[in-house]
């Protein structure tokens, strides 16, 4: 409801704004001036009334364009706000997607590291534990089995 009454209020022009407060302070005025009226001396005070309707019309044009520049304010704070979470999940996007990318270098330094160390006619011992250590680096494990069932500790 809120969000509806907003989205009125920021569609409609200034003078639309001014007049719709005034025919409200007035028509609110009027009507406590009158139960007023009623309740106390027990017929309607029409000079009151009159003194109401101009202190209604007064009232809205003083203040009204401090209220409408105060609201106008606030509108472009939060389409700033709006533009501001949206860079910021732009940045989260691309922060993930860098660390995905790092995550595949890292991935293809593991295997450029382990090629070369197999061309290079190492042992296959030393190979291994080249390779569980270009892997520790890229997985939390604390252990890694092979396919003979050999257990390497971290």
């Amino acid at each position: 409801m809120k969000d509806k009454i907003k989205s009125i209020f920021m569609a409609l022009h200034t003078w639309q704004i001014i007049l719709f407060s005034i025919l409200g302070a007035v028509a609110i005025t009027n009507l406590i001036t009158v139960l007023a009226s009623l309740w106390i001396w027990h017929e309607i005070q029409i000079h009151l009334i009159l003194l109401g309707t101009i202190n209604a019309v007064l009232v809205p044009l003083i203040i009204l364009p401090a209220v409408i520049h105060t609201l106008r304010q606030v509108a472009r704070l939060e389409e700033e706000n709006r533009s501001h979470v949206e860079m910021i999940s732009q940045l989260e996007r691309q922060s993930e997607i860098d660390v995905a990318i790092q995550r595949r270098a890292d991935e293809m330094s593991l295997l450029y590291h382990l090629s070369v160390s197999l061309v290079s006619g190492k042992n296959l011992y030393d190979t291994l534990l080249a390779l569980q250590a270009e892997i520790v680096k890229l997985i939390q494990a604390d252990a890694f089995y092979t396919e003979h069932g050999h257990k390497w500790r971290i």
